[in-house]
């Protein structure tokens, strides 16, 4: 008796196993195909049109590319000068925890 009711719980969950992995299979063939389309949808958004005549001289340009070239370093170097927390530092709430939790296991062991 005891044989046939572990044979039973074994089946179905062999058989649960199998409606769980064909489920995930056809869940990332839906996946994959909704990707696709999502990649076919997608398309190069356009542009306005690039006249060979612009309102900007070349001396504007510099002036613009130099200025962003120094955005770039002034940020990059204020992220370098910033100060990090540390990431081995326990937040005080949690060594708090820890601490009363390791008191009561040491208390329950003087008994």
């Amino acid at each position: 008796m005891t044989l046939l009711g572990m044979g039973t719980v074994f089946i179905m969950l062999i058989l649960l196993m199998f409606l769980l992995v064909g489920i995930g299979r056809l869940d990332a063939r839906a996946i994959e195909r909704q990707q696709r389309a999502e990649i076919g949808a997608e398309s190069e958004p356009e542009l306005p049109p690039i006249s060979s005549q612009s309102d900007i001289t070349k001396d504007e340009l510099a002036a613009i590319a130099v200025a962003i070239v120094a955005y770039q370093k002034a940020q990059s170097e204020k992220s370098l000068s910033a100060p990090r927390a540390q990431e081995s530092q326990v937040p005080s709430w949690e060594s708090q925890w820890v601490t009363v939790g390791r008191y009561s296991q040491m208390r329950c062991t003087r008994r």
